[in-house]
């Protein structure tokens, strides 16, 4: 089980955000796939869902799926690189 506690969401799609929350409750209970599905519906309403994006790579980090997971932290990174300036620090260039 994982504890993601609510916070401020950055995106205005109501839509999107509606299943990012629903998906932050799967993942918060355990429920990957559900998660997975729910955050992956909620970029295609909003392409720019920071949080989704960090949610899809913490799910594939916790599946040692590290390419899918450096695949979703980059898109963070594309998308604003402000919002976490130490994902490049600790991704690893080779992470396969």
């Amino acid at each position: 089980m994982h504890n993601l506690s609510p916070k401020k969401v950055y995106s205005t799609n109501k839509s999107a955000i509606r299943d990012y929350e629903d998906g932050r409750k799967q993942f918060n209970s355990g429920q990957d796939v559900k998660a997975i599905r729910l955050m992956e519906s909620a970029i295609a309403k909003d392409p720019n869902f920071i949080d989704a994006w960090l949610i899809l790579g913490q799910i594939y980090i916790e599946s040692r799926d590290y390419a899918s997971a450096l695949e979703h932290y980059r898109k963070v990174t594309e998308i604003d690189p402000a919002y976490m300036p130490g994902v490049r620090i600790w991704l690893p260039v080779n992470w396969n």
